[in-house]
């Protein structure tokens, strides 16, 4: 391969730091002969700004736990476990929406089955292919484990990440990861069901300031540059105009 576009500088420091993969690369050796950083999809969408912003809703990001590849790997979660996680789930987002006076919103993977989702959370509207959209309105964000959080991260939206006591171990460890890499909080749903209003919007808030390094790492190398249209522009460079 002559070039891997990335938009990990992790991966890059990465190689650096391992002698062998470094002189690999730097001899054309290893299994991509340049590794160019571009600015990510969710940065080109957010330098193109073209959904409005606002603060109308508290939107959550759902997780399924019996999907096609979970399924494979761990076998189907047990129904009283899902029952009793979407029992929580619902009571904490009915607290959320009326401790801030906000209509709770649901998003979902599109590979998701919607009216499974809407049946497992009936009082709230549930939406597939309105994600980013709805993220762009939000007045904070709740999630389990989902990239889809990027735009929140990008948009320096308000974050809570989501775990209960009826996951699977395996979604509950990735659930954890984007907490950690961004720097928000997480709650369990049961657990932590008494929150207190004041110190949560507070934490939340004050998790913003965080959000910049993981940017940094994983989004954006250049500010207001377009990953897609560098990476037309180096391909004609490179191997079409002389």
């Amino acid at each position: 391969m002559d070039i891997r576009f990335f938009s990990n500088l992790q991966h890059i420091e990465n190689i650096k730091k391992n002698k062998f993969k470094n002189f690999l690369y730097k001899n054309k050796f290893l299994w991509a002969k340049e590794i160019k950083l571009v600015n990510s999809m969710p940065y080109d969408i957010f330098l193109e700004n073209r959904l409005p912003i606002s603060e109308d809703y508290i939107v959550h990001l759902d997780a399924t736990f019996n999907y096609r590849h979970e399924n494979v790997l761990s076998g189907r979660w047990p129904k009283d476990k899902v029952d009793e996680h979407y029992y929580y789930l619902n009571k904490f987002l009915k607290k959320l929406s009326k401790e801030f006076n906000k209509e709770v919103i649901v998003a979902i993977h599109p590979g998701y089955n919607l009216e499974e989702h809407q049946s497992n959370l009936k009082d709230f509207k549930v939406f597939k292919y309105k994600t980013t959209e709805y993220i762009y309105k939000s007045f904070m964000v709740t999630a389990f484990d989902t990239s889809a959080v990027t735009d929140g991260i990008l948009l320096k939206k308000r974050l809570l990440g989501l775990i209960s006591d009826f996951m699977p171990r395996n979604a509950t460890e990735h659930s954890k990861i984007f907490p950690k890499l961004a720097g928000y909080s997480m709650i369990n749903i049961k657990k932590d069901y008494d929150f207190n209003k004041d110190d949560l919007l507070l934490k939340m808030n004050g998790n913003i300031s965080n959000y910049n390094n993981y940017i940094s790492k994983y989004h954006c190398f250049d500010k207001n540059k377009s990953g897609s249209q560098e990476i037309v522009d180096t391909i004609k460079k490179r191997f079409f105009i002389n």
